[in-house]
């Protein structure tokens, strides 16, 4: 199971002239927010949801589904 939507950092940015967009990034681990903004980012989108699939299609692809897979209870690493 690949987590790529946790390597993308989406924001809001406001504009003086009261615009506002949405933006998302790749943040490496280990890697400020303000190293990570240096790089490309991708955006301005009208809604965080326009946003995260932007992500899903960018990071995945056309090709992958992604469904919500529940709680992790990290005791099933446990022996029982």
């Amino acid at each position: 199971m690949v987590r790529a939507m946790d390597v993308g950092t989406t924001f809001l940015i406001h504009e003086y002239d009261g615009l506002e967009g949405h933006y998302w990034f790749i943040q490496p681990e280990g890697m400020t927010f303000e190293q990570a903004w240096d790089g490309e980012h991708q955006g301005p989108f009208a809604t965080e949801a326009e946003s995260r699939e932007n992500q899903r299609l960018m990071l995945l692809g056309e090709q992958c589904k992604v469904q919500y897979g529940g709680m992790w209870d990290p005791n099933w690493d446990k022996p029982q």
